[in-house]
């Protein structure tokens, strides 16, 4: 129930942040029409993945998981990623996206900052899927 939880409030926050925030800021009319359909999507994304929540704890989706979480878990971060630029600016977003991909890129870091290397989809199932990011 506690992560299914945190996905509802993920998709409810996320959906009232694309209603309220502009795309941008110096023309807030410009794509308003896109707004309800990013909401709408952040909604169902979440939505999908509380619904699922209790499979994704107990078959280890973060690791393993079927077709259809990994396109649910990659259109959330995605949209997770386009909240924080419209809340926090481009260069929060492009610090998250710095330190989110890390495990892209963490098998050729040196010495101390080395670590296990991902796959795309591995690094977006451990930050949506996983109970340790988003």
């Amino acid at each position: 129930l506690g992560s299914a939880y945190l996905y509802y409030l993920i998709g409810i926050f996320l959906a009232v942040a694309f209603l309220i925030l502009p795309a941008s800021t110096s023309h807030p009319h410009r794509l308003r029409w896109l707004n309800p359909i990013l909401a709408v999507a952040a909604l169902v994304s979440a939505g999908w993945l509380g619904y699922h929540g209790l499979d994704i704890i107990q078959q280890g989706w973060e690791f393993d998981a079927p077709l259809m979480a990994d396109i649910m878990a990659t259109i959330l971060i995605v949209l997770v990623l386009e909240g924080v630029r419209r809340a926090g600016g481009p260069i929060l977003l492009v610090t998250a996206l710095l330190f989110g991909a890390y495990p892209l890129y963490a098998d050729y870091m040196p010495g101390f900052l080395w670590g296990t290397e991902y796959s795309l989809a591995g690094t977006v199932r451990a930050h949506v899927l996983g109970v340790e990011s988003i």
